[in-house]
């Protein structure tokens, strides 16, 4: 099978994400922020060639877990410009919709 090989770009605000998760989880338990943010990059590489791996979930976003944490990653993909499009990363108990509907 031929690599896809795409380019992965994130919302402005999915860093902000991010850095909301690192801090909590740093607060219960010391460097289990960055244990978060080394699975979720993991995750975000992995999109380049795996994106089509995940099913859609709702209006054309895909979404991927983040292995040994509650947390999904929202993506688009547009196959023209070869561009996944992380849109937010926010908890699987969360509505998508109210997180992020705006961006």
């Amino acid at each position: 099978m031929k690599k896809r090989n795409f380019s992965v770009v994130k919302h402005e605000e999915v860093n902000n994400d991010l850095q909301t998760i690192i801090d909590y989880y740093n607060e219960k338990k010391y460097k289990l922020g960055n244990e978060f943010y080394s699975c979720a990059l993991k995750q975000m590489k992995r999109l380049k060639n795996d994106f089509l791996l995940y099913e859609i979930k709702y209006q054309k976003v895909r979404c991927v877990s983040i292995d040994r944490f509650p947390y999904l990653i929202h993506y688009t993909i547009n196959e023209n410009e070869k561009v996944v499009f992380i849109n937010a990363v926010i908890g699987m108990s969360q509505d998508p919709e109210t997180h992020w509907g705006k961006r």
